[in-house]
């Protein structure tokens, strides 16, 4: 990650706070107000006194994203984190998290009938390990319907899961998936967003406050392609309002159409071809002292905004897929 400090007012952080937070709030006010929101349109049929319970089981890094940022669900840390279980009701569906590695196939509930089951598919190591929770999943004798999130391979090579799509006689009824797989067709597999990563347990609170730090000092935050034009850097830093400069080239394998899903949304992002016309694009009006503020409090803001719309997407495939059926009722 590359740092790109503020170079006008670096001695007077004070007064950055102070046109920061005046900025904040005055376009907070008039964002939700005025800003043209990119929703997905509500599901239909919905009964609102009619309730659903679903369980999550987090096997992947990326359900922390899901749990804690997306759905902002609170976690009871057991045995050291050995178990971790929540609990979250969000529009009409109640849902129950598990993760931590105390959780296997034969300590989860056996009662379970709507399954939302997150699975690294990443390397070849971790897809042996995804497989044995999906062979293991006809076990489960009460359960309805299959959601699967996974955390793809880079380079989008993750045709193994096909056979167990529910098209293909298998028990997954939809897939969310994350990289821009050619696989996707919004019918039956999806896209997901990468996230923030989940820092390692050999990582210390002290280097998180650090890179943290980093990032929300630094206006500019840069990401270079690597395996995949997708990266963690890239929410981190819109988290923090530091803004991604992001190198937008196709990388080798099967993936296509390099960060299609938040391209959707308009993000406030600068995208570059070469790194070359870098410096022309920061020396622009666009970047002198008062519209980065802007733009960072811009960033900020539409961040949120896409969360919530990523929590709507996903809510309405899982209640036209799992529930539709039921509510018709």
């Amino acid at each position: 990650m590359v740092k790109v400090k503020n170079l006008y007012f670096s001695d007077k952080k004070w007064f950055i706070s102070v046109i920061f937070l005046f900025y904040f709030l005055f376009l907070y006010w008039s964002f939700v107000y005025f800003f043209p929101r990119k929703s997905f349109k509500a599901a239909e049929n919905v009964e609102h006194n009619t309730y659903h319970q679903v369980h999550i089981i987090g096997k992947a890094a990326i359900g922390q994203y899901l749990w804690s940022h997306l759905f902002n669900g609170s976690l009871d840390i057991i045995d050291k984190g050995f178990f971790q279980n929540g609990n979250k009701t969000i529009d009409n569906i109640i849902f129950t998290y598990y993760s931590g590695p105390g959780y296997i196939q034969n300590s989860i509930p056996q009662e379970i009938q709507f399954l939302v089951l997150i699975i690294n598919g990443r390397t070849f190591k971790h897809v042996l390990k995804a497989k044995e929770w999906l062979d293991f999943l006809p076990e489960i004798h009460s359960l309805k319907k299959t959601a699967i999130i996974l955390l793809g391979n880079e380079k989008c090579e993750n045709h193994w899961i096909l056979p167990y799509m529910k098209s293909k006689g298998g028990i997954i009824d939809i897939l969310f998936i994350v990289y821009d797989s050619a696989l996707i067709d919004n019918k039956e597999i999806f896209q997901w967003p990468l996230g923030v990563a989940t820092w390692l347990p050999n990582e210390s609170k002290e280097s998180l406050a650090e890179y943290l730090s980093i990032l929300q000092d630094s206006d500019f935050t840069l990401n270079p392609v690597g395996e995949n034009t997708e990266c963690y850097r890239i929410y981190e830093a819109a988290a923090l309002g530091s803004i991604p400069i992001i190198e937008d080239n196709m990388t080798p394998g099967l993936c296509v159409s390099p960060l299609r899903l938040l391209k959707k949304f308009n993000p406030p992002f600068i995208f570059v071809k070469s790194w070359k016309t870098l410096h022309e694009v920061l020396q622009t009006d666009n970047f002198n002292f008062e519209n980065i503020i802007e733009q960072r409090i811009k960033l900020l803001l539409w961040y949120d905004i896409f969360k919530k719309n990523i929590v709507t997407y996903f809510l309405n495939i899982l209640k036209e897929s799992f529930f539709s059926f039921t509510l018709s009722q």
